[in-house]
């Protein structure tokens, strides 16, 4: 009995654990996307000012 309930417990353990896993995984591919997001943003941003500068000169 005792032996079922540790096994039992190791499941849970590991099911939240993978749970956990997969969520700061999906955190990550989140955050990833919204900086290739904002770099492109900053990118464009940039190449406006130069243009800019560059017709001040």
């Amino acid at each position: 009995r005792r032996k079922e309930q540790n096994r039992a417990a190791q499941r849970a353990f590991r099911e939240r654990k993978e749970k956990y896993v997969k969520e700061l995984e999906d955190k990550i591919r989140q955050i990833q996307a919204a900086h290739e997001v904002h770099v492109a943003q900053l990118q464009k941003e940039n190449e406006e000012l130069r243009a800019i500068l560059g017709d001040i000169k």
